[in-house]
């Protein structure tokens, strides 16, 4: 098991892992608006977007730290 950890490709997988993770959690805000819009971004008020936008960071680092 302690092979996994010294190859240089562990670092690589961890790095795409939160990466990709990163990438889920912003989308997920996203489609949690689209999802309460029907599906429609035009109608999603943009003080949502802002607000999601200037929340994005606090949530994925809670997540991540989760």
């Amino acid at each position: 098991m302690n092979y996994l950890f010294r190859e240089k490709a562990y670092k690589l997988r961890l790095c795409i892992l939160l990466f990709a993770d990163i990438i889920c959690i912003n989308a997920c805000s996203l489609l949690a608006l689209l999802v309460r819009f029907d599906f429609r971004y035009s109608s999603i008020e943009t003080s949502y977007l802002i607000k999601a936008t200037h929340y994005s960071p606090i949530n994925t680092l809670t997540i991540i730290f989760i």
